[in-house]
Order: structure tokens, then C-alpha cells, then sequence
């Protein structure tokens, strides 16, 4: 990923950029077959048995993909 510190003005993200950036490739992620194809991918690490408050989660995660759409 590559990040130059420029941002519009009025926007507002809510997220955590990563120092160091993590190397997706080195890791063993179950369910990967195909690698990253090039688009933006929301990965969520768990150190224990999805429950009830992951699944929710990730339903709302999935929400949100379907309501911006294919091109998002």
C-alpha cells in the first residue's frame, strides 16, 4: 500500500493506518485461495472463535459492501 499523507478536505476517516505496513503475503490466512486481486480488502483477526458480537460484525461489514455497490 502506498500512502502520501494527502487528504481532501472535509472528509473525515475513522480508521488506523498500520506502521509498519503488514506484509498480507507472509501470512497464513485460512480461506485465501487466490491472494488479494488488487482491490481493497477488509480482513478481521480474531485470536479466539467467532461470537456473537464478530458475527455481528461481520454482517455489518457485508452491509456496507452491498450498499456501495460492485464498483465500490
Amino acid at each position: 500500500m502506498f500512502y502520501i499523507g494527502y487528504s481532501p478536505e472535509g472528509r473525515t476517516n475513522n480508521g488506523e493506518l498500520i506502521e509498519p505496513p503488514i506484509d498480507l503475503a507472509t501470512l497464513k490466512i485460512e480461506g485465501v485461495n487466490n491472494g488479494f486481486p488488487g482491490r481493497w480488502t477488509i480482513i478481521h483477526f480474531l485470536n479466539s472463535p467467532c461470537q456473537e458480537t464478530c458475527w455481528s460484525s461481520l454482517y455489518k461489514t457485508r452491509q456496507v459492501n452491498i450498499r456501495l455497490g460492485r464498483d465500490a
